[in-house]
């Protein structure tokens, strides 16, 4: 009997997985999180799957030597480092120091290979969560950002419920008072670099970039005078001297060793 292979994803593609399936050694597997994955391929099931950093990194306490990376997806560009800038004058400090600042976010919908918690490590260090039985924790996020921070920008889409999405947006209206006349609803070209026109163009005191548009950032005018960057340890590092919070790790390709 032929072994039919399962590539198991989260985001179902309905023309992609057409395309998998004229092969017929393999076909598509819908799941809701990628661990479940694992799971499968724990249980010598022919399933084969892509895990960004995130994902391996759950699944790093759940195998055993059954489960093997076959590939590394190396990325035309170099992987992502995640910087956050700040002004000229800021004292330091990555928790209270930060209250009541304006917050240039790059928002959550990239093209680049960037996982969430990478653009929420900040976010996390910042604030804490008014733990409710009456709200989600997604809301109780949001709350707690705009509780903490001062009129911010951290445009697109923060939830796929779009009924959701818009009712957290016009319960904590000050995340997106940056973003112009649009709100929230501006579409960022280029997020991690958008963000630093955000920081510039409002007076506002961060942004979460990327190490190379902030290379490029500090190149132009007086920038290297009036912003610096802000490390993950809360101290402070000139243009030149750049300190860098995340980097993006490659995916990995992995399957069962006995299929």
């Amino acid at each position: 009997m032929q072994c039919v292979y399962k590539l198991c994803i989260e985001s179902f593609n309905s023309d992609a997985c057409q395309q998998v399936a004229r092969d017929q050694d393999m076909n598509c597997q819908y799941v809701t999180s990628r661990v479940d994955c694992v799971l499968d391929i724990e249980q010598n099931l022919p399933t084969l799957t892509l895990l960004n950093s995130e994902d391996a990194f759950l699944a790093a306490g759940l195998v055993t030597n059954t489960t093997t990376v076959i590939a590394e997806v190396v990325e035309e560009n170099a992987p992502y480092q995640t910087v956050v800038i700040v002004k000229w004058g800021y004292l330091g400090g990555v928790s209270d120091q930060l209250k009541g600042l304006k917050y240039c976010h790059p928002g959550y919908n990239h093209d680049e290979r960037i996982t969430k918690w990478v653009l929420e490590e900040l976010d996390w260090k910042a604030v804490s969560l008014n733990c409710s039985a009456n709200q989600t924790l997604t809301e109780q996020k949001f709350q707690a950002l705009a509780s903490f921070f001062g009129s911010s920008c951290r445009p697109g889409k923060w939830t796929e419920d779009q009924q959701f999405d818009a009712y957290l947006k016009s319960t904590y209206p000050s995340l997106c008072d940056l973003c112009g006349s649009a709100g929230c609803s501006t579409n960022y070209r280029v997020p991690l670099n958008d963000s630093l026109t955000c920081l510039t163009n409002n007076d506002a005191d961060l942004a979460l970039s990327a190490l190379s548009y902030a290379e490029t950032f500090f190149s132009i005018g007086s920038n290297a005078q009036n912003y610096q960057y802000l490390c993950p340890n809360g101290s402070l590092a000139s243009s030149t001297n750049p300190c860098v919070w995340t980097k993006q790790l490659s995916r990995l390709f992995v399957t069962s060793r006995q299929v």
